[in-house]
């Protein structure tokens, strides 16, 4: 299959189209071939193309040569082009840090900005395959095994994650078109230029299409994560020591390191903090610590319908609802719930939501009880037939002892495995 129509697979089984996209183009190898193709994808799918470009004045005279041919680049092709200027010539470390975070900022304010729905990066299977086996080196788990993500929930895309360099400089070369080389690739003090100019020939010896076989096993693992809930979202006590932290979260394929463990550590008393890790977000509940991979935050909550016949339910992995046919202790956060209630309904809660006979939202209960905002914008909600409130999470409608109720209930969280 051809550059082109791999590229047209990718778009198609995705979805997408009539959109902008902007394409993240340095002036190299990779980013120039995907800048030509997407202008030849362009009317197919109706596409509006533009241009990023950041000058990190990292390579002195190469740097201002690099913007050049892209601003000519654009200019001949009619794209509108978008350039940041950044001088990192000073930084001492972190530069490659310090770089990615500034260039994804951008395409972030770019999107916004200039109404761009994708952003498209020149990633390749050469990049899957060399990230790999660097994390491989390094430790991973099965969702770092999954190396680098076609798309993000934030609009980055990759469309050349199933094309070899081979194939993109055969692209390039046999249409004519020119490009950019950054000496800095070749530069073996860098471990993934190692890997690149060692050890990805010798495993191409063994068999030529060792490149596009790595790649492949990397999508085929997250494809199998995507399906794993368990590798999703997993739940650890606050009170267990970092140790039994670091070796739950491994079973869960996240690695921690020494920097990670100390930042979890200071942080977890901290209800509503939220620490970032490899893959994943780590939230601070009010008892758990909730680890919830990267993308999006919410937390689906389906409408379910309790029965009378109806006892412990769970929602999700954070949630349970818990009914006792029996008043619990005096001062137990119990609803009581009266046959006529029922059916009952579970929803997710909004923030104008009351609890029955209340005067304060439930929000602003669950807030005074020490829930995070995670656990407030995600906490299930118990509604009567009627459509009262009875119950969220750690907070019910107020009751006397003295009423008699038909069941009682509440909503808390699930216990650790």
């Amino acid at each position: 299959m051809s550059v082109l129509l791999k590229i047209k697979d990718f778009f198609s089984k995705n979805s997408i189209s009539d959109c902008k996209i902007a394409v993240a183009l340095s002036g190299g190898t990779d980013s120039t071939a995907l800048f030509f193709l997407l202008l030849e994808l362009a009317k197919s799918f109706n596409l509006q193309i533009c241009a990023l470009h950041i000058n990190y004045n990292l390579r002195g005279k190469d740097s201002e040569d690099d913007e050049k041919f892209v601003r000519k680049l654009c200019e001949e092709n009619d794209v509108e082009l978008f350039v940041k200027f950044m001088d990192m010539s000073k930084f001492l470390s972190k530069i490659e840090e310090t770089a990615r975070n500034e260039r994804y900022k951008f395409f972030s304010e770019m999107q916004k900005e200039k109404n761009i729905k994708y952003v498209a990066t020149a990633h390749n299977a050469n990049d899957q395959a060399e990230t790999l086996l660097f994390r491989l080196a390094r430790k991973t788990g099965i969702l770092g095994a999954t190396s680098i993500m076609p798309i993000r929930e934030d609009g980055i895309i990759r469309p050349l994650l199933n094309v070899t360099r081979n194939e993109i400089i055969t692209y390039l070369t046999e249409n004519k078109h020119f490009w950019r080389n950054d000496k800095t690739n070749a530069d073996v003090k860098f471990s993934r230029n190692r890997i690149r100019a060692n050890v990805i020939p010798e495993l191409e010896k063994i068999n030529p299409a060792a490149v596009i076989n790595i790649a492949q096993f990397c999508d085929f693992l997250r494809k199998f994560a995507e399906k794993n809930e368990k590798l999703s979202e997993f739940l650890i006590n606050k009170k267990e020591k970092i140790d039994i932290i670091k070796e739950k979260c491994y079973e869960n394929g996240l690695i921690l390191n020494e920097n990670h463990c100390a930042n979890i550590e200071k942080c977890k008393e901290n209800t509503g903090a939220i620490i970032l890790l490899p893959d994943f977000k780590m939230f601070v509940l009010k008892n758990l610590l909730f680890f919830k991979k990267n993308g999006d935050n919410s937390f689906e909550i389906k409408e379910i319908t309790i029965k009378e016949e109806d006892k412990n339910l769970f929602v999700g992995k954070l949630w349970k609802i818990v009914i006792l046919d029996e008043i619990p202790k005096k001062g137990e956060n119990f609803a009581v719930i009266q046959k006529s209630d029922y059916p009952l309904k579970i929803k997710k809660l909004s923030t104008n939501d009351y609890l029955k006979n209340d005067e304060k939202t439930a929000f602003e209960r669950m807030k005074k009880v020490g829930l995070s905002k995670f656990e407030r914008e995600n906490s299930p909600a118990i509604f009567s037939s009627n459509g009262d409130l009875l119950a969220a999470a750690f907070v019910s409608w107020k009751f006397d002892n003295k009423v008699k109720g038909f069941r009682w209930l509440k909503v808390e969280n699930v216990v650790e495995y």
